[in-house]
């Protein structure tokens, strides 16, 4: 699954595992990209709109 984190000045959206689900939001565990992987996961609640099951699509931006 995707999860979508939100910061001041970005976003990132990034590899995670969802391990509980209420109505409204999922625990996920985020695994770091570089090595070590097996340290330092993330465990947060996320609210269920920031997680996917794939990469959401972007609006189109239209150039004039």
């Amino acid at each position: 699954m995707i999860v979508r984190l939100l910061w001041e000045t970005h976003e990132e959206l990034l590899p995670a595992r969802a391990i509980r689900w209420t109505d409204t939001h999922a625990m996920v565990v985020i695994k770091p990209l570089t090595p070590p992987y097996n340290q330092h996961e993330l465990i947060v609640w996320l609210r269920v709109e920031d997680v996917f099951r794939t990469i959401p699509r972007r609006p189109r931006v239209r150039r004039t």
